[in-house]
């Protein structure tokens, strides 16, 4: 992110309060793939302006990007990371419900090729008699 100013149309600013690469130093719990893949967008969107793109030209491949920055599912993390990418693009209108379904099946679908993970049980109590 350079120090050039931002020309983000206000349905679109209302999503990037911040750059998004202060969006970690600002709230801990935000998910840092999610602020890479809104990074990706801002940045995309932001390239447009200097192509002399109009707002709503520069939206859709905003949205490309977002998408493509999209972690790629290898293992349980990357795949919740997938799983909040999806779900915090939806509502940043960055992927629409019928591609977010298809999305969230394929991560169903990856999560469920995983190996199981040994979950240690608590000995059992025995009551003796």
């Amino acid at each position: 992110m350079s120090g050039k100013p931002r020309n983000l149309p206000p349905a679109f600013a209302q999503y990037f309060p911040a750059p998004a690469h202060t969006l970690l130093m600002a709230d801990s719990t935000f998910n840092s793939a999610v602020a890479l893949c809104i990074a990706e967008a801002e940045r995309t969107y932001n390239d447009g302006d200097c192509m002399g793109l109009d707002s709503e030209d520069r939206m859709l491949p905003a949205q490309i990007a977002y998408r493509n920055a999209m972690p790629t599912m290898t293992d349980r993390q990357s795949i919740a990371d997938f799983i909040a990418c999806v779900t915090h693009g939806l509502l940043l209108k960055f992927i629409n419900d019928e591609v977010a379904t298809k999305l969230l099946y394929g991560a169903q679908v990856a999560l469920s090729a995983l190996p199981r993970e040994n979950k240690i049980k608590p000995p059992s109590k025995r009551i003796n008699k």
